[in-house]
């Protein structure tokens, strides 16, 4: 049986690969006796000013031992959760975090990835109210 730290960084690896795409920029583990804590730093994510765990029971049949709590987070909430401003869920320490996958890409280049995908969403926006806008006046 892996460890919890094995399972956290693979599971950090799965996610970076199987499901952060170019928006996760890393994935911290918070150190824990009895399950796996992750945050996952997502550009991608909305920023609501707030975080919130997602808990996943064991799943033996794909190499999960243990129970996991997830946290996601925007590049907005992770510098607040450093600052303080944000806290993390109860019985988690900020000064214990570790990172097991880091981007390697410039938090720059990852605000520019999600600024082009804001943009793109926009323009489709306003193409569909300009089209609705034409039909209403005939």
């Amino acid at each position: 049986m892996k460890t919890i730290e094995e399972t956290a960084k693979e599971l950090a690896q799965r996610y970076a690969t199987d499901f952060g795409g170019e928006y996760l920029t890393s994935v911290w583990w918070e150190p824990n006796d009895n399950e796996v804590r992750l945050i996952e730093v997502n550009e991608g994510a909305p920023s609501i000013d707030a975080i919130f765990p997602f808990n996943y029971e064991p799943d033996p049949e794909n190499g999960i031992d243990y129970k996991v709590v997830v946290v996601l987070a925007s590049g907005d909430e992770w510098d607040k959760v450093q600052t303080g401003e944000i806290a993390l869920p109860d019985g988690w320490n900020k000064d214990t975090l570790q990172c097991v996958y880091e981007r390697q890409i410039s938090w720059e280049e990852a605000r520019i990835i999600v600024l082009e995908k804001e943009l793109t969403e926009l323009k489709s926006k306003v193409a569909k109210e300009s089209k609705t806008n034409d039909e209403q006046h005939y």
